[in-house]
């Protein structure tokens, strides 16, 4: 395409006046698209409306040779309102002061553009008098608001002096879907002094029959509307429009949902100047940048100095951050420094006891290897913040003090740290510094007052996401959409509860006042939705509405406005991106049943262990038990959980985590059985006393540290659940007969596939027989299924078998799962002599066992279990990681679903009828 310039042109017809950048940006791609072939092309004459009545009125002032006023920025003016209701409604919090002038300057700038009458009583004193007092800083200052503009210019028009310059012939109107009170008197001055002032007509006519569809969720409306403007797309569309109601709450969820289904890299040959195949109008908040939130981390965590206590998160989140000095040499150090501070457990700490600990902490030498610094530039970072706050700018004399103490801290940080890289980084720090100098001549109360102001700040400035005004897909909102036209169009989220909209009404706003606003009652709410509806039918020849049944728990209907249209079913999003690895040449797939994200990988292995080599002994096999039970279940988990040492650490909670308890009760069972032994009581567990069960809970607590790690009232609810439930447990035991309890938590060593390998067993019984039966205790209840699969479940007690078989003087006899769970406790497994079946423990003469129906013998059992794990063992030698799901339950607590990425596999699961992870025969093994 020939490259094109743009000239002004001298006289204007008529000039086009648009209510935002937006659909300024809107209009002017228009004609950029429709003139692309020529090689001059004339600037539409169209300005913002805001930004027209401004120039206007300070064209007349300097032609007048009066003095322009100034415009009061949306900062200066919240920081007026908050100064003045700190006076007026001293109760308010300084947290509170902020959001409380916002809705303050809303309210008045309601009333401003709609309130025909005078000051009566009926409106609220305070809220009343701050206004007033508004209104008399902004004249003291000889600076105007927007409103105050609107209403200087239509003042000026309205006078019977002649104007000094000329007005456009005529003007018209586009985008203007709900004009104000005080709009309309302008336009009203306007057409007196001879302007004709209308409104753009309608794109197009309506097409003759619009349709409209229905999703489970919003997720999958959005994934729907994108892959169908992807089509659209791909059949030769060049202008299309996404119309999402509410696009403003979710631009990144939109996002992350259109690179996903569409793709962010697609290029395309029709203009040199798209970066990308969709533009979403309404960009993402600065403050949802992770370099934003980090450096309003660091802001709140320096006003207080460092010696301010702060919950752990933040400290946590100060530590691992990339973006402040040092980030890159000390992410080692700092990162095993902040897994020590997990470990001590307290909530609660300051930066300077952080700096001490750093001063004395070691990291593991793993982690340190060619880094011996430690964490040397975090203690000059806590010395150069002491400097800062030190400074004159610390204290608020000035009114540029906040901004120059935010730059001092920011400074001494050394943010944004020299991980900062990229385009979009560099923007955001641009931007967050643009705000900083906002701050400059602000009188603040106080620092913190400063920082409630600049956070509000970055949550209402944007970058842009993707793409621009002349990519072929655009994302818009239903207002900057209505009245335009495109080839396809899709409107979704449209369901009852948001189209129309609940009508919404300002607490500063008096309620007399709240009837003249039209948007604030539901009347008026319903009528604007309606235009809207109508200016929408007419956007394009090809148009859907849709919405979604279900947000959350809360169940959607159809919206009044689109009942009558008839129903369509529209074609499902295509697949995600994203592809699990699996081993070559596998015909039949566990876990994701049928998943089309599961495809062939040219390797799914890891690194093999190391075979022995001349004097060098063949690497042990990690984990133990518990890397047979993951690779059993999900080969990706055992490498990751094993061989790569992946793990994530519970943050620290007032209550017990799930697996911490587990090992409390581990352990108290060992010291419970360990002192009955100690008694003299040998066989048979008889009932001991509640002093001895109480000793044996309190040396479990004592050896994990229990009282570190747990609040006092946590700590004594541990206490006594243990107690109940080992008193639980002894009377279930105490009506078994026929055993004796032989080993507590027995190391067995041996060899598998020529590499050693080490297991613990739980407890070890001696049966009447002479039989051995190995125990597993488990604090989730546990049925014992899966033994008589291919691919066994609940692989360790099969493990413990096949090894204890090889070693031990005596006969192996059964296995069996304890439940040691409050209201729950039981036994299930399988044995070889009828007598010691014990609750659901079966053996071979009871036929409705699933593992006696496919198995006749114990005998053959056993070979079952000793070709699994030869299996296991030769897949874990090989390092075997492929990612499928065998066993849904050994991903319950591995802490490893981002790796793993669960979410994704089971969200694909529940949408394709597939019942989550379910695989194939997962029932067919039942042992009770």
């Amino acid at each position: 395409m020939p490259a094109t310039s743009i000239t002004h042109a001298k006289t204007a017809p008529c000039l086009t006046l648009v209510p935002n950048k937006r659909r300024l940006d809107m209009h002017v791609a228009e004609t950029l698209r429709r003139d692309a072939a020529k090689e001059v092309i004339i600037a539409p004459p169209v300005a913002v409306f805001s930004q027209w009545v401004e120039d206007l009125l300070v064209r007349i002032c300097l032609l007048d040779g009066k003095e322009a006023p100034a415009s009061v920025d949306a900062g200066t003016l919240i920081q007026i309102w908050a100064e003045i209701l700190e006076r007026e409604m001293d109760f308010l919090a300084e947290g509170e002061r902020n959001l409380a002038a916002r809705q303050a300057r809303a309210a008045d700038r309601l009333l401003q553009h709609w309130w025909t009458g005078e000051d009566t009583p009926w409106l609220e004193r305070t809220f009343w008098t701050a206004r007033h007092f508004v209104a008399e800083k902004l004249a003291a200052r000889q600076v105007l608001s927007a409103e105050g503009w609107l209403e200087g210019l239509v003042h000026r028009l309205a006078s019977d002096a002649a104007l000094p310059c000329d007005l456009p012939g005529s003007i018209i109107l586009d985008g203007f879907h709900e004009i104000t009170r005080l709009e309309q008197k302008l336009f009203d001055a306007l057409a007196q002094r001879g302007v004709d002032v209308t409104s753009a007509a309608p794109a197009g006519a309506a097409p003759p029959a619009i349709k409209r569809c229905s999703f489970a969720s919003l997720e999958e409306e959005l994934a729907a509307a994108a892959h169908w403007a992807g089509e659209r797309l791909q059949a030769g569309c060049s202008r299309i429009a996404v119309v999402i109601n509410g696009v403003q709450g979710m631009p990144e969820k939109i996002r992350e949902t259109f690179d996903r289904v569409i793709g962010a890299e697609q290029q395309l040959d029709l203009d040199d100047r798209v970066d990308c195949v969709f533009h979403i109008a309404h960009g993402e908040r600065l403050s949802n940048h992770p370099v934003i939130q980090d450096a309003l981390a660091l802001l709140a965590l320096s006003l207080g100095g460092p010696d301010c206590a702060h919950e752990f998160p933040a400290i946590s989140r100060w530590l691992l951050s990339p973006f402040w000095e040092g980030a890159d040499r000390e992410r080692f150090a700092r990162a095993s420094l902040e897994l020590d501070l997990r470990r001590i457990g307290s909530n609660w700490w300051t930066p300077r006891e952080v700096s001490r600990k750093a001063a004395s902490h070691k990291p593991c030498e793993e982690l340190s290897r060619d880094r011996d610094d430690g964490c040397r530039i975090l203690l000059e970072c806590i010395n150069r913040l002491d400097q800062a706050l030190l400074k004159p700018s610390a204290t608020p004399t000035t009114q540029a003090s906040a901004a120059a103490l935010f730059c001092n801290i920011l400074h001494a940080w050394g943010w944004p740290g020299p991980l900062a890289l990229g385009v979009d980084v560099k923007r955001c720090v641009k931007q967050f510094s643009a705000l900083l100098e906002k701050l400059d001549g602000l009188p603040f109360g106080s620092n913190a007052e400063a920082l409630n102001l600049l956070r509000p700040m970055c949550a209402e400035a944007t970058l842009a996401l993707r793409g621009g005004p002349l990519s072929p897909i655009q994302v818009l909102s239903p207002e900057d959409a209505a009245g335009r036209r495109y080839d396809a169009a899709w409107m979704a989220n449209m369901h009852a509860a948001n189209w129309p909209a609940q009508a919404t009404v300002n607490p500063f706003l008096p309620s007399r006042a709240a009837r003249c606003i039209p948007r604030s009652t539901t009347e008026g709410e319903l009528a604007y939705c309606e235009r809207l509806t109508a200016l929408l039918g007419a956007i394009a020849p090809e148009l859907c509405f849709s919405w979604n049944r279900q947000a959350g728990d809360v169940p959607n209907a159809v919206s009044p406005l689109l009942e009558h249209l008839p129903v369509i079913d529209v074609a499902r999003a295509a697949p995600a991106s994203w592809y699990a690895r699996v081993a070559p040449g596998t015909e039949s797939l566990r876990g994701y049943l049928n998943h089309p994200w599961l495809r062939p990988a040219a390797d799914a292995s890891g690194l093999p262990l190391r075979p022995a080599v001349d004097t060098v002994p063949a690497q042990a096999i990690p984990g133990g038990a518990g890397m047979f039970r993951d690779q059993s279940g999900c080969p990706m988990l055992a490498y990751y959980r094993y061989r790569m040492q992946a793990s994530f650490d519970d943050m620290p909670a007032p209550f017990a985590a799930a697996a911490f308890r587990g090992s409390l009760m581990h352990s108290a069972m060992y010291f419970l059985f360990t002192a009955q032994a100690e008694g003299g009581q040998q066989g048979e567990p008889g009932r001991p006393g509640d002093d001895r069960i109480r000793r044996a809970v309190d040396q479990a607590l004592h050896q994990h540290q229990a009282r570190q790690r747990l609040l006092e009232v946590s700590y004594q609810a541990e206490r006594q659940r243990l107690v109940r439930l080992l008193g639980e447990w002894l009377d279930l035991e105490h009506s078994r007969t026929g055993f004796e309890v032989l080993h507590l938590e027995q190391r067995i060593k041996d060899e598998l596939r020529e590499h050693p390998l080490t297991v613990q067993a739980d407890r070890i019984d001696r049966l009447g027989d002479g039989s051995l039966m190995v125990i597993d205790y488990k604090s989730s209840f546990s049925s014992a299924t899966g033994w008589g699969r291919e691919r066994l479940r609940h692989a360790q007690l099969p493990l413990y078998a096949v090894l204890l078989s090889a070693q031990a003087g005596a006969a192996l006899g059964g296995i069996a799962l304890a439940t040691v769970r409050g209201g729950e406790c039981g036994l299930a497994g399988i044995a070889a002599d009828p007598a010691a079946k014990f609750d659901r423990i079966k053996s071979f003469d009871d036929r409705r066992s699933g593992l006696a129906q496919r198995f006749d013998s114990w005998q053959a059992l056993f070979g079952h279990w000793q070709r699994c794990i030869d299996g296991l063992a030769g897949e874990i030698v090989r390092g075997e990681c492929d990612n499928a799901v065998y066993d849904p339950q050994c991903l319950s607590y591995a802490g490893l679903d981002i790796l793993l990425r669960r979410a994704e596999g089971e969200a694909w699961c529940l949408a394709h009828g597939e019942g989550g992870f379910a695989a194939a025969g997962e029932n067919d093994d039942q042992a009770s």
